[in-house]
């Protein structure tokens, strides 16, 4: 199957539109005096509260009760741990140090990504009907919304503008182009072609912020964010695996 990224014109189409320096500006404001995570300006502070929580992929009440299965962990437990890991990233104290000019296509590259990943999770919920996958994908956007809110409260103090592919037209063509494929096949498609990758991606640029950067706030950023994204990794391809196996029992019972 060909391999499900966004195409060139899409990656280039994320860039930062008149309204989104100006929403960025007044959440770079507001996040540099709570020195706390910024979500976009849509969101209600019910949203953000829920987000800052690690709750925005879905409710613990609900996934406790399901008869799933997520990534080879029963839902209360891979929420546990997701909610430990975003807790990691939103105790990550900024320092007032302004970046230094080496860590802008640090801060950029990550970011990219992480926008990125985060509109890709959340079409990915829309699109299947997998509730774990659904449960996964969640803690992916979850996740990169709250390191990126990070990131944006360290770029404005250098005066550093990030992309941001939240909400708009960039978020839907992305999405567009990500998620073309018959809808039997899309759980598998979503994680082995685009989650994955995706994730495996995000981890690399984390060790380059992790070793690259002079900024003691980035340093600690990167290091919480890749333990985050290996546990994602971990948790897709066991899901991976669980797919297969449906698959292997389903075939069998044919014949």
């Amino acid at each position: 199957m060909q391999r499900l990224l966004i195409s060139a014109a899409v990656a280039v189409a994320i860039i930062f539109s008149a309204c989104d320096r100006k929403s960025s500006e007044a959440a770079g404001e507001a996040a540099t005096s709570q020195n706390t995570p910024q979500t976009s300006a849509a969101m209600s502070a019910e949203e953000e509260r829920d987000t800052a929580a690690g709750y925005r992929y879905g409710d613990p009440t609900t996934a406790s009760t399901a008869p799933i299965r997520v990534g080879g962990l029963v839902p209360d437990d891979f929420t546990r741990r997701a909610q430990r890991y975003e807790a990691e990233i939103v105790a990550v104290e900024i320092t007032p140090e302004r970046p230094g000019g080496e860590d802008e296509p640090l801060l950029v590259d990550y970011a990219t990504l992480a926008s990125r990943h985060a509109v890709e999770c959340r079409h990915a919920m829309e699109k299947t009907q997998r509730p774990s996958l659904k449960l996964i994908a969640g803690a992916g956007a979850s996740a990169q919304d709250i390191v990126l809110g990070k990131l944006r409260v360290i770029a404005e103090g250098g005066k550093i503008e990030l992309p941001s592919v939240r909400t708009g037209s960039t978020a839907a063509a992305i999405g567009d182009a990500s998620f073309s494929v018959p809808a039997g096949e899309f759980d598998r498609a979503f994680l082995e072609e685009i989650f994955v990758p995706n994730t495996e991606e995000l981890r690399s640029s984390a060790d380059r912020l992790r070793e690259q950067s002079k900024n003691p706030s980035l340093g600690r950023l990167a290091q919480v964010a890749a333990e985050i994204l290996d546990f994602h990794l971990e948790i897709a391809r066991a899901e991976l695996a669980d797919l297969d196996a449906g698959k292997a029992d389903a075939g069998a019972q044919t014949r």
